[in-house]
């Protein structure tokens, strides 16, 4: 991925009637902890968070390669004039509003799914190998996922301008991370990030792996915590 220009900040696009200023500090007001969920169909969402452009971009790319391209102008399509308009304009250093992002997700996994977000999943897991093997292919050379892991929060925010994870290691092949003070409250984003993690802990030689979420945001609490484990 290339990096933006010295001395300059990638901007962050406009979602419709909010505006979304260049610096992520304005997150530490109230707003951030207002959580936004799938159910919220109204455009004017409040700009809780951004992802970078690349983490849509590589969920259109999944649904391109997984269903083709007349599908993905489909999912594209259901989404409003003003969704669409911000989604045109992402570029891979862009910072984008999470709320566009996630209602594709929600469309996608109505139109290419069977409702119960797994295709959310596997987006996740087609997304760790795309930039395991892109923007993020420096992560290969070390080949542990042990390496990763305790890298998470530095991973993290390349692309998240909220949340920060915490890992604890219960025994060798066996970590509890969680994500804490992320603004996002939505089931499709945690079955993301399960594919995200399962993808991720087999690129760097974890085998047999498997990924649980023990605690969910969405439905109690403040942070999503993921049980991971695997064979060395």
């Amino acid at each position: 991925m290339s990096a933006a220009p010295s001395g300059s900040v990638p901007k962050k696009i406009r979602a419709s009637r909010f505006v979304v200023r260049p610096d992520p500090v304005w997150l530490r007001s109230r707003e951030r902890n207002r959580p936004f969920t799938g159910a919220r169909r109204s455009a004017n969402l409040g700009g809780l968070a951004h992802f970078k452009g690349t983490v849509f971009q590589s969920t259109q790319l999944f649904v391109e390669r997984e269903f083709g391209v007349e599908r993905a102008g489909q999912v594209l399509a259901a989404l409003s004039a003003d969704d669409r308009r911000v989604l045109s304009e992402v570029t891979p250093i862009a910072w984008v509003p999470v709320e566009p992002v996630m209602r594709y997700h929600h469309e996608m996994d109505r139109l290419c799914g069977k409702g119960d977000l797994a295709v959310c999943t596997r987006a996740g897991r087609f997304s760790a190998g795309w930039s395991l093997n892109t923007v993020l292919k420096v992560f290969l050379k070390f080949k542990s996922p042990n390496w990763l892991i305790e890298r998470s929060t530095s991973v993290w925010n390349r692309y998240h301008d909220t949340g920060r994870w915490a890992t604890d290691l219960e025994r060798p092949g066996k970590f509890v991370s969680t994500l804490h003070e992320f603004a996002v409250r939505d089931p499709a984003m945690c079955a993301r990030l399960r594919g995200w993690l399962l993808g991720a802990i087999e690129l760097t030689g974890g085998r047999n792996a498997s990924v649980q979420e023990v605690q969910c945001a969405c439905r109690s609490g403040d942070k999503c915590a993921f049980a991971i484990e695997w064979a060395a």
